[in-house]
């Protein structure tokens, strides 16, 4: 918890002291005025990226070291629940929501949409392990996560069709984003004002538009990119050890005066196909499938804690394919898969040889 605490506040943005990151009235009131103004807050985020440079990569190294604990801790509050206290139990959860209160103070989506996906997933694996072990889902010992899950989802989508609409505005904005013309949105009724309909036209956009851009890099030819193609993150760690900018052979590239690079979405395949080809992705997924029903096993058949960790991180992956790498193109993501990977392995296949 404390782990996960420090790393949250030092992810936290748009502070100026730190004492800001100690006052939970300044985080709460951060996030009020992101929930009231999400694109004003989405454009002061943008301009705070777009002037800073790599960072420091000391504190790049700290933050790889402690993130891994700000997502692995819901899994682990989900399942360790009955055994924490009171006062446990509401700061772990306080910790939780910090991730999502950065997200909201700085209009962005996907830390909301990560909760939501890792708190409902990991009372998925809670209530399918607990049945397999002891014939019951358990829903009344969950039930204060499942009021959550359902709010979270709520408040994700409530969220992401005001934003969107204060970003992109109207709808037929999508329509602008391909350079080839390719892109359409059927407003034959006239509705594209309406709140309801703008977020379901937002949301199909961002579930598919990763397609669209895997479409256009199968007309590419392959560069190889040593392994870190298919992660931003790894791509900007290679370029700081070696000083070789990777990113120009990527896919993402070559088609970015079609579909923007680093604007649009480009699919799971896409990223991956970066470092072993489209025919490569298969035998990824392949193995990929097999880690998964792996962990499964263990959590089934061992309770094995690391497994149980991982299989949020295997939902988000899944969920996210048609967008992007989403788990491997983030830091906190990144080093949580790999640090709970080394652990489970540790406890499946050195211990037992013990």
């Amino acid at each position: 918890m404390i782990a996960a605490l420090v790393s949250s506040l030092l992810g936290f943005k748009g502070v100026d002291s730190i004492f800001d990151l100690l006052n939970p009235i300044f985080l709460f009131d951060s996030a009020l005025s992101g929930i009231y103004s999400p694109g004003e807050a989405y454009n002061i985020k943008m301009e705070r990226v777009n002037s800073q440079g790599q960072g420091n990569i000391l504190l790049s190294l700290v933050l790889f070291i402690l993130a891994f604990s700000k997502v692995l801790i819901i899994p682990a509050l989900v399942f360790m629940w009955d055994r924490l206290g009171s006062f446990s139990k509401f700061f772990a959860i306080f910790i939780t929501l910090i991730p999502v209160l950065n997200g909201l103070s700085s209009g962005t989506n996907k830390a909301i949409f990560d909760f939501a996906i890792f708190y409902s997933s990991s009372l998925v694996v809670y209530f399918i392990h607990r049945y397999y072990r002891y014939g019951s889902f358990g829903f009344y010992k969950r039930k204060l996560f499942v009021f959550v899950f359902v709010f979270s989802f709520i408040g994700a989508f409530s969220f992401f069709g005001s934003a969107m609409s204060e970003r992109g505005g109207n709808v037929s904005y999508i329509e602008t984003v391909s350079t080839l013309g390719e892109i359409t949105v059927n407003d034959s009724k006239g509705v594209s004002d309406n709140f309801a309909y703008t977020t379901y036209v937002w949301l199909t956009t961002y579930v598919v538009q990763g397609y669209y851009g895997f479409s256009l890099s199968l007309t590419q030819d392959f560069t190889s990119t040593l392994g870190v193609g298919n992660s931003p993150f790894l791509t900007r760690q290679f370029e700081r050890i070696t000083g070789e900018n990777l990113s120009d052979l990527t896919y993402q590239h070559k088609i970015s005066s079609w579909w923007g690079e680093t604007s649009q979405w480009h699919s799971f395949y896409s990223h991956f196909a970066n470092d072993v080809h489209f025919i490569g992705v298969a035998f990824v997924c392949l193995i990929l499938g097999f880690y998964l029903a792996r962990l499964w096993i263990s959590v089934i058949d061992n309770s094995n804690f690391y497994a149980i960790l991982l299989m949020p991180l295997f939902a988000l992956m899944i969920i996210f394919i048609p967008a992007n790498n989403q788990v491997f193109g983030f830091l906190e993501t990144f080093s949580a898969f790999f640090l709970a990977s080394i652990f489970w392995f540790h406890s499946v296949y050195i211990k037992s040889y013990k």
